[in-house]
C-alpha cells in the first residue's frame, strides 16, 4: 500500500464522491462514521484544493469495500413492479434495474453502462440523460417486456 498521499482534490470532487456513497448509505453500516474524514474536507475552513492524506484514502477504501460487499444482484420477482435508475456523466451512461423487497429497500437486478463516443461527450446534459434512458430501455428490453416498469427516475427530463 502506498503510504504517501500528497495528492490534492477539489472540494467539488470530494462532494461528488460523498454524494455517490451517500445514495447507497443504507447498504453501508456506520456510513457517517466511516465517511467522517472525507466529510471534514468539505467544511468552509478547508481550502478548495483539499489535501488527500492516508486517513482520507483509508476512508475511501472502506466505503468502496463496504459498497462492493453490499451490492449483490438479486433474483427477479416476476409479477412485481420494477424501476430503472439512469444517470449520465460527461463520459458514460449507466443504468440499474431494481425491485423493492418487503421493507421497501431497493434491490438491484441488473446493471448496464457504456462509454460515450467523442461526439456524444459533446452533447448537452439533457441529451446525454435522454440517451441514458434509451440505452437503459434497449439494455433491459427483454426484461421490460415481461416486467411491469413503474417508472424511470431522471429529474433532468421532467422539465421537457
Amino acid at each position: 500500500m502506498r503510504e504517501n498521499y500528497e495528492t490534492t482534490y477539489h472540494k467539488k470532487e470530494v462532494r461528488q464522491l460523498l454524494g455517490f456513497f451517500s445514495y447507497f448509505r443504507t447498504y453501508i453500516k456506520n456510513f457517517a462514521e466511516i465517511a467522517h474524514p472525507l466529510t471534514e474536507l468539505t467544511k468552509k475552513d478547508v481550502p478548495n484544493q483539499t489535501p488527500w492524506a492516508l486517513v482520507h484514502q483509508r476512508a475511501f477504501d472502506a466505503l468502496k469495500n463496504h459498497l462492493c460487499a453490499a451490492t449483490n444482484l438479486h433474483v427477479i420477482q416476476f409479477g412485481q413492479p420494477c424501476d430503472i435508475l439512469v444517470d449520465a456523466s460527461g463520459i458514460s451512461v449507466g443504468s440499474c434495474l431494481i425491485q423493492w423487497d418487503e421493507n421497501g429497500m431497493e434491490k438491484p437486478i441488473a446493471f448496464a453502462s457504456c462509454k460515450l463516443t467523442p461526439t456524444q461527450t459533446m452533447w448537452s446534459t439533457i441529451e446525454r440523460e435522454a440517451y441514458a434512458v434509451i440505452f437503459a430501455l434497449k439494455s433491459f428490453e427483454t426484461l421490460c417486456l415481461v416486467l411491469r416498469v413503474v417508472s424511470c427516475q431522471i429529474t433532468t427530463l421532467c422539465y421537457i
